[in-house]
């Protein structure tokens, strides 16, 4: 009787480990998907923001060879409005 039982308790509890295992497996895989998914979205906006950073590296290098030649226009006109007078 009490071998009989025990073989049944292990049963049980095998059977239930083997339910908890795959609730458990079903649960992250649905945790994978959404890390995926999470992850594909991170990554397009990371690369969205990278052609931005890019785009405002150009305008600012634009903005400086600008600020470069204006200053070089303005030392030539104080030098030339000193010559003159």
């Amino acid at each position: 009787m009490t071998e009989e039982r025990d073989r049944l308790k292990t049963a049980v509890q095998r059977n239930l480990g083997v339910q908890v295992n795959a609730a458990q497996a079903k649960d992250l895989v649905a945790r994978i998907q959404e890390l995926t998914e999470a992850n594909q979205l991170l990554a397009s906006q990371l690369a969205t923001a990278e052609v931005e950073r890019q785009r405002l590296e150009r305008e600012l290098a634009e903005t400086q060879d600008d600020m470069i030649s204006a200053r070089a226009a303005l030392g030539k006109m104080m030098r030339k409005q000193n010559r003159d007078g």
